[in-house]
Order: structure tokens, then C-alpha cells, then sequence
């Protein structure tokens, strides 16, 4: 019997004690849970949404003011002097179910747009690279549709993810000067422009990360190695342009000049005979002497070569051609025109020219039995092919007899033989 009350006693203090301990403490725990709440509630949402801590404390002080209120409710001891109380413990335990409720839904909706935590950058998001393209999840695990595994998400893929989204696919640049073009932030120092060298070495530059839109190699980032050799490759290919250039002018040049050399000889074959040329151990003196018919007189060209005849003097007679008097040029050097002699270039063919008219005119004498007199009147120019200068001329003449008329003018030029040779003495 006395160790039946022991045992009473030991459990009627035991029940003393946690009567007491429970009215000491459930004073203090609805605050403790609040507490508690509040900082993980804190934590959670600034993680998740990245808005300012002191804007998340000022609405949870005044959204938990209600939370704080059913804890309350619930925590006071349940005695039936007050039935009343009763109704509020259904409604304490219905606002605390509601707030786990909005706690999770506003983390859904909080999270729709994040991919990292806020606080330490840890993933939150779980992505799957899927034929419809990247597709996310809140949860590890597989993508069920296609059955994938999933993977947590990673800054790089979240930029690919924005740019397509975007439509900020990385875009060609086209540099014109590199020495002028910004290829790095000038405060950061961070690359602005990305780059791809195909095969044959050959430089592209886009304006961001990404792969090449043909080639689908990923594009890197510039680094000042990287300008130096495209600064050098740009300097070898100009240079290279440059040298082409010149080349191609070189030969439009050489070109030009083999077709105006043709033009020169074909116009000077036209006039001169191209075979004669100016031999530097004689003086070369061409002749050249007409009728009042136009018609050259190889008769008096003979005369004046066998005059001329000399180991130092070589006469020639087959110099120029027949378009040199159909075309005017002997009217014009013979009337004083001697610009001619340069643009033929007679400098190559001969010493001096020796340019000549001669005229005749007849006469019947009927108390001499019909004898014509021929007249015969040679007119001589002398040019200096050096100098172009005409450096003597003259007139000489003669009268001829005989029963015709080129019996006649024959006699006269015999006559005058005397006179071309004693004129050609005192020129040369």
C-alpha cells in the first residue's frame, strides 16, 4: 500500500512539473515559432526572388501579424470554462494550414523567373535539352516526356536560353580600321567582341557569346594575342593587295606601252622603210626628191647619191614610202614642218635628209627644125636630223635641147649634175 502511494506521488509530481514547465513555456512559443518562421520565410524569399531583404521583413511584419494570432489560439490550455475559445482554435488552425498554402505558392510564383538562389548563386532550376528545345523543372529527376535526365542549370545555359529567347543571336561585325575598333571595355577591360578563324585562316568577329550561325563552332571571346595576329594577318593581306595592285599596273603599264610601241611602228611602217637603220661609223643622208607630179625621181636620187658617195657619207634612196608624200608630210617638212622629224623618229634612220622638187617646163623652137627646150628647175633642202633644222637649200637650174620632151629634160639634168655635186661640197 505504501509503495502504491509512492508511485502516486511520483506521478502527481511529475504531472506538477510539466504543468509548469508547460505554463512557463507555452507563453513563449508562439513568439519562438514566429521567430522561427519569419528568418526561414526571410531567407527563403529573398533567395528566391532577389528583392530587397528590408522590403520582405516589412511585409512579413504586418502578413504575420494574423499567423502570430492562431498560434496563440492554439497554444492556450483547452479548458472548458471557455467553450468560446473553441470556435477560434478551428479558425487558429485553419489560418496556420492556409499560410503553409501561400508560403509554397508564393514560392512557385516567386521562382518562375529565377534560376539561381540570390544569396549563395546555387542552382534552382533543372533544365533538359529536349527536340522542342531547353525545357525546365523545379525538381531533379527526368524530363517526362522525353525521358531525360535532368541537369541542374548553369549560368551558360541560362544565357543561350535568354538570347534565343531574345532573339540576341550573336551578330557579325565588320571592321574596316582594327587599330580603331574598341575590342575591350575601356573600364572593365571585357571582351566586346567574340571571334571564329576557319580553316584557311581567315578572321570573323561577332558582337557576343554563342556558335557560329554556319559552322556551328563556338565563338571565343577576344584576347589581345588575338588582335596582335589579326593586326598582322590585315598588314600581310594589304600588303599582299598592294603588291598585286602594282603588279597588275606594272603589267597594265608594259601592256599599254607594247600596244602603243605597236601603234608607233605600225604608223612608222607606214611612212619609212624600218629596215634602214643609222649606223654610228657613217653619216646617213636619205634622199628624197620629187617631180611637179608627185612622182619620185629615183634618175635624180642617183645623181645626188653618186655625189654624195663617200667613205664617211653612205646616201640612201630607199628611206621613205609612198603614204610619206600621199598624206602630206613631204609638203609639210619640205615647206618647213620639221616637227615631223621627231615624231617619225628619224634620229634612228639617218644623219640628214635631203628633200627635193624639181619642175620642168618646155619649149618649141621652130627655126631650130622643132628642138624643145626643156627648163628644168631643182629645188634642194638639207635637214639636220640631229638638230631639226633645215641647214642649207637652194635652187639650181638648166636648160636642156632635144626632139622630145624627156630628151630634153634628160640634157638638163646632165647639166645640172655639176651644179648638185658643187652645191652638196659646200654643205657637207
Amino acid at each position: 500500500m505504501e509503495k502504491h502511494k509512492n508511485k502516486i506521488l511520483t506521478i502527481l509530481i511529475v504531472a506538477i512539473f510539466l504543468i509548469l514547465t508547460l505554463a512557463i513555456l507555452l507563453p513563449k512559443f508562439p513568439i519562438f515559432v514566429v521567430k522561427r518562421v519569419f528568418n526561414y520565410a526571410v531567407q527563403n524569399f529573398v533567395n528566391i526572388s532577389g528583392l530587397s531583404p528590408w522590403l520582405i521583413k516589412g511585409i512579413l511584419v504586418f502578413a504575420l501579424m494574423p499567423f502570430y494570432w492562431a498560434l496563440m489560439e492554439i497554444s492556450k490550455l483547452n479548458l472548458h470554462l471557455f467553450r468560446r475559445q473553441r470556435s477560434y482554435r478551428k479558425l487558429a488552425k485553419f489560418t496556420i494550414f492556409s499560410y503553409a498554402g501561400l508560403f509554397f505558392l508564393a514560392m512557385f510564383f516567386l521562382s518562375r523567373g529565377s534560376y539561381f538562389g540570390h544569396i549563395k548563386g546555387e542552382a534552382i532550376k533543372y533544365y533538359a535539352i529536349t527536340p522542342e528545345g531547353i525545357r525546365f523543372f523545379d525538381s531533379p529527376g527526368f524530363d517526362r516526356r522525353y525521358g531525360i535526365e535532368l541537369k541542374p542549370v548553369t549560368p551558360d545555359i541560362i544565357i543561350k536560353y535568354q538570347k534565343k529567347t531574345l532573339g540576341m543571336q550573336p551578330r557579325r561585325i565588320m571592321i574596316e580600321s582594327p587599330k580603331d575598333f574598341e575590342f575591350f571595355d575601356p573600364i572593365t577591360g571585357d571582351p566586346k567582341a567574340w571571334y571564329h578563324i576557319d580553316n584557311e585562316g581567315h578572321y570573323e568577329f561577332f558582337d557576343g557569346p554563342g556558335y557560329h550561325p554556319t559552322l556551328n563552332a563556338e565563338l571565343k571571346p577576344v584576347t589581345p594575342e588575338i588582335i596582335h595576329a589579326y593586326q598582322n594577318k590585315i598588314k600581310e593581306e594589304q600588303e599582299k593587295i598592294a603588291a598585286e595592285k602594282e603588279r597588275l599596273a606594272e603589267e597594265q603599264k608594259k601592256k599599254i606601252e607594247a600596244e602603243k610601241a605597236q601603234q608607233l611602228i605600225a604608223y612608222l611602217g607606214k611612212y619609212l622603210n624600218l629596215s634602214v637603220t643609222n649606223h654610228p661609223a657613217t653619216k646617213e643622208i636619205s634622199i628624197f626628191i620629187l617631180d611637179e607630179t608627185f612622182k619620185e625621181r629615183h634618175d635624180i636620187e642617183q645623181t645626188v647619191a653618186s655625189s654624195l658617195k663617200t667613205k664617211e657619207l653612205n646616201p640612201v634612196l630607199a628611206l621613205f614610202k609612198n603614204p610619206f608624200v600621199q598624206d602630206g608630210i613631204f609638203e609639210n617638212m619640205f615647206s618647213g614642218d620639221i616637227g615631223k622629224i621627231k615624231e617619225l623618229q628619224l634620229e634612228k634612220r639617218t644623219d640628214y635628209i635631203i628633200l627635193g622638187k624639181k619642175s620642168s617646163s618646155y619649149k618649141i623652137n621652130p627655126e631650130l627644125q622643132n628642138i624643145i627646150t626643156a627648163d628644168v628647175s631643182l629645188e634642194l633642202k638639207v635637214f639636220s636630223v640631229e638638230k631639226g633644222v633645215i641647214i642649207n637649200s637652194t635652187i639650181l637650174s638648166a636648160a636642156g635641147a632635144g626632139f622630145s620632151n624627156s630628151d630634153a629634160e634628160k640634157r638638163a639634168i646632165e647639166l645640172l649634175n655639176s651644179k648638185i655635186e658643187n652645191f652638196l661640197k659646200e654643205v657637207f
